[in-house]
């Protein structure tokens, strides 16, 4: 056990006697240059490239336009006449949906629901499937908004449009227009007749 204790103590010693010995407290007076060259690389040329301009890009604005039959129906109903704008209305939508099935989806367009509509929400399962049903119906694609997408270079940009997601408070329009009209020609009906 002895031995093994002088062996290392013996081994200490000189590994710190040899550490010792390399080191030096003279500093470097200078650093060598850096003498490498790549000799290769002096003659390299980039070519010349000359900047030329863009080409001219045109665009037009998309838009979303207010169906004319639309605004006419509501402008009538409004006044508080029996116009024939409004009397179209009631046509239109009674080719697409029976009174009653008019009254009962109308009724389903409570103030939560077109809340939820004007904030971005969506419409309750059975009621979207009905709506989208009217919408799709060629005798309402009168009353549904117009879009027109946005054109790059004479290319149309494609994305959403706008119109699918009004056909739902148009549909609801619609409706309670019919309701309207009914209720004008009640008021018509029970005026008295003037000679």
């Amino acid at each position: 056990m002895k031995t093994n204790k002088l062996k290392f103590i013996s081994f200490c010693v000189t590994l710190a006697l040899l550490s010792l010995n390399g080191c030096s407290t003279k500093d470097v007076e200078t650093v060598p240059a850096y003498n490498y060259t790549f000799d290769q690389f002096k003659d390299i040329k980039l070519p010349d490239v000359t900047p030329t301009a863009p080409a001219t890009v045109t665009s037009t604005n998309g838009s979303v336009s207010a169906s004319p039959a639309a605004s006419a129906a509501n402008d009538g109903l409004a006044s508080g006449n029996l116009t024939a704008a409004v009397s179209a209305v009631a046509g239109d939508v009674a080719k697409a949906v029976s009174s009653d099935d008019a009254k009962k989806l109308s009724d389903q367009f409570t103030p939560s629901v077109l809340s939820s509509l004007t904030s971005g929400g969506a419409l309750p399962a059975g009621l979207a499937s009905d709506v989208s049903k009217l919408a799709s119906d060629p005798s309402l694609a009168a009353y549904l908004p117009t879009s027109t997408l946005p054109t790059v270079n004479g290319k149309a940009v494609g994305g959403r449009t706008g119109a699918p997601e009004a056909a739902p408070v148009v549909i609801s329009n619609l409706l309670l227009q019919m309701t309207n009209v009914k209720l004008l020609r009640k008021k018509h009906l029970m005026q008295p007749k003037q000679h």
